[in-house]
């Protein structure tokens, strides 16, 4: 449907129609439908258009990490996401990520020690999941299972992988 739309703007020669939000939303149907190579190209298109774009930068950035593709692009574009909203727990969990992937776990705890602090109150499933992995590879076992547990009564989407990690059977 968004390529329909695409297409029919093209042929329309609507060149408002691609905004930053456009190529965003697209990027984030394509991620989750799985399709990465398509999800990058649209999130690079978004920050084509919004190079300083703080949502841009943090939403490539993480999908690359997460994918654990091209830390050093995502480390960095998450990096700028921050100076704009430093405060932002999102993208303190997202740099959080970047640096477990890097294998750097003690900066990965701290930074997301600071995002839980940041966010506490409303913190999500994911980020829970994140910080479990994170004090994991820093020998907090107890603190790791913590997390996990508040993943799942977040409703993780990745429930069957933090079941596994808590060493429950799967549902």
């Amino acid at each position: 449907t968004m390529e329909i739309a695409e297409r029919v703007a093209i042929d329309a020669r609507d060149a408002d129609f691609f905004s930053v939000d456009f190529h965003l939303f697209f990027a984030t149907l394509c991620e989750e439908e799985g399709d990465f190579d398509q999800g990058v190209e649209q999130a690079r298109k978004a920050l084509a258009l919004g190079p300083d774009d703080p949502v841009a930068c943090n939403f490539l950035g993480y999908v690359l990490a997460d994918h654990n593709r091209s830390l050093s692009e995502a480390d960095g574009l998450i990096t700028k996401a921050l100076a704009a909203q430093p405060d932002n727990e999102a993208y303190l969990d997202s740099l959080a990520w970047v640096r477990f992937r890097q294998g750097r776990f003690a900066e990965a705890h701290e930074t997301m020690s600071a995002a839980i602090r940041q966010g506490l109150s409303h913190l999500d499933a994911v980020i829970f999941d994140h910080a479990g992995d994170i004090a994991a590879a820093v020998g907090l076992e107890v603190l790791a299972r913590w997390y996990w547990e508040e993943a799942l009564a977040g409703e993780a989407p990745n429930r069957e992988d933090v079941r596994r990690k808590l060493g429950l059977p799967d549902s």
